[in-house]
C-alpha cells in the first residue's frame, strides 16, 4: 500500500511538472482567408495558401521556428476560411489577413476590432491595410499609395526586435511593392518602420489585443509573377514576419464568445441597379472617454447622404430598401468623397464619447443616387453595444 501511495505520489508530482509545459505547447491558431475571398489575377488567386507564400507558410510550420523545441513553444495551426465571423473567431487566437485582393467586409472588420479588444491577435499585410484598421485604433491612412523605400525607425519596436532576432538597424531599406501607409497612428499605434514621413508599419496594443500591420502584402511573397506580385521576401522581412506572428498571439487559453462581441453588422445594404451601393462600419473603443468612428463608403462618389442612430433596431420597408434603425434620436448629414477611384476612404465621422456610457447603439446610413429608382441606396446596419 504504501509502494502505491509513493508510486500515485511521483505520477501526480510529475504531472504537475509537466502541466506548465503542455500548456505552454497549445497551438496558435490562426484563421486566414481561402481562396474563394481573393480576386484573379492573370488567372492566378495571390491568396496565403498560393505558391506566392510558400516560404512565409514554411517558416510558420517550420518546428524550429513554432512546436515545443522552438523559439516559440507552440505550434502554428492555420485553418482556411470563407469568412470571418462569430463562428470562426471563437476557435481563433489570431486572425491573419495577407492577401492581395477582396478587401474585408464591413461585418468582419466589427468583429475584428471586437476580437481584438477581447484579448485576440490581428496581423494584417496587404495594400489597403491602414485603411481597414484606422477607424480600430483612431489612426489616419494614406491608402492611395506612397512612392519611396520603407526604413526601419524603430529598433524596439517587438516587430523589428523579438524572439526570432533583429530584424535589422535603424536606417535599414525593407525590400517592398506597392503599398499604402498611415500618415498619423493615433493614440495606440507605435511606428516600426517609416515611409516618406509617413508610417508603413507599426504596432497598436488594442484593449487586452494586439495588431501588427505592414501596408504592403508583397513583402512577404516569395514567388514574383509579373503584373500581380513582386517577390520581395528577404531574411529581413522574415524576420519581421515571425515577430509580429509572435507578438500579437495571445497566451494559451484565450477564447471569443457572443458576450465579446461589440461590433456587428445586421441587415443588407440597398444597392443601385448595378449594384452600386454604400456600407457602413462602426469602429472603435466603445467605452467611457473612447472614441467611435462611423465610416460611410462605396455609394456614388460625391453623393450626399444621412446617417441615422437610434436605440432599436427594425426592419421597416420604405422607398424600396428597408430602415433598419428605429427610435432615432440623431441625424447626421454626409458627403462621400468625389474619387471613384478611392471609393473605400468613403466619408468619416468620430465621437468621443462621455465618461459613463451603456446601452446599444443602432445606425444606417441612406445615401442619395440618381441611378436608384427611388433616388436613394442604404447601407446595412451597424451595431454597437457599450
Amino acid at each position: 500500500m504504501l509502494r502505491l501511495a509513493l508510486r500515485a505520489g511521483v505520477i501526480a508530482l510529475a504531472s504537475l511538472a509537466l502541466a506548465p509545459s503542455l500548456v505552454g505547447q497549445a497551438p496558435i491558431r490562426v484563421v486566414v482567408l481561402d481562396s474563394s475571398r481573393i480576386s484573379q489575377c492573370l488567372g492566378n488567386n495571390v491568396h496565403f495558401f498560393s505558391m506566392f507564400f510558400d516560404q512565409i507558410r514554411a517558416a510558420l510550420a517550420s518546428p524550429a521556428n513554432f512546436g515545443p523545441s522552438g523559439v516559440v513553444n507552440r505550434p502554428i495551426q492555420l485553418t482556411e476560411v470563407a469568412q470571418f465571423n462569430e463562428s470562426t473567431l471563437a476557435s481563433a487566437d489570431v486572425v491573419l489577413a495577407v492577401a492581395a485582393g477582396v478587401p474585408l467586409e464591413p461585418g468582419e472588420l466589427m468583429l475584428i476590432n471586437s476580437f481584438v479588444r477581447a484579448g485576440g491577435g490581428l496581423l494584417i499585410a496587404e495594400n489597403r491595410a491602414s485603411t481597414s484598421i484606422a477607424d480600430m485604433v483612431g489612426a489616419t491612412e494614406q491608402a492611395s499609395g506612397t512612392p519611396g523605400t520603407p526604413t526601419i525607425s524603430n529598433a524596439s519596436s517587438p516587430m523589428v526586435n523579438g524572439p526570432f532576432g533583429t530584424a535589422g538597424s535603424v536606417g535599414l531599406g525593407i525590400s517592398r511593392g506597392f503599398g499604402g501607409s498611415f500618415v498619423d497612428l493615433g493614440p495606440l499605434g507605435t511606428e516600426a518602420i517609416s515611409l516618406a514621413g509617413e508610417s508603413f508599419a507599426a504596432t497598436f496594443v488594442v484593449g487586452s489585443g494586439r495588431m501588427a500591420a505592414i501596408s504592403d502584402e508583397e513583402v512577404f511573397v516569395s514567388f514574383g509573377f509579373n503584373g500581380c506580385a513582386s517577390a520581395e521576401l528577404n531574411p529581413t522581412n522574415e524576420t519581421l514576419f515571425l515577430n509580429s506572428m509572435a507578438w500579437v498571439a495571445p497566451a494559451p487559453g484565450f477564447s471569443f464568445g457572443v458576450s465579446d462581441v461589440e461590433f456587428t453588422a445586421y441587415g443588407s445594404n440597398c444597392p443601385n441597379p448595378i449594384e452600386i451601393g454604400p456600407f457602413l462600419t462602426a469602429l472603435g473603443q466603445p467605452v467611457g472617454g473612447g472614441v467611435l468612428t462611423f465610416r460611410v463608403y462605396e455609394g456614388a462618389a460625391g453623393s450626399a447622404g444621412v446617417l441615422l442612430l437610434g436605440t432599436q433596431s427594425t426592419q421597416l420597408p420604405l422607398l424600396g430598401c428597408e430602415l433598419l434603425v428605429g427610435q432615432i434620436f440623431a441625424s447626421v448629414s454626409v458627403l462621400l468623397g468625389p474619387d471613384f477611384n478611392r471609393p473605400r476612404e468613403g466619408v468619416r465621422l468620430s465621437v468621443n464619447l462621455p465618461a459613463v456610457i451603456g446601452g446599444t447603439l443602432y445606425s444606417q446610413a441612406w445615401v442619395l443616387d440618381p441611378m436608384s429608382s427611388s433616388g436613394f441606396t442604404t447601407t446595412q446596419g451597424a451595431e454597437v453595444r457599450f
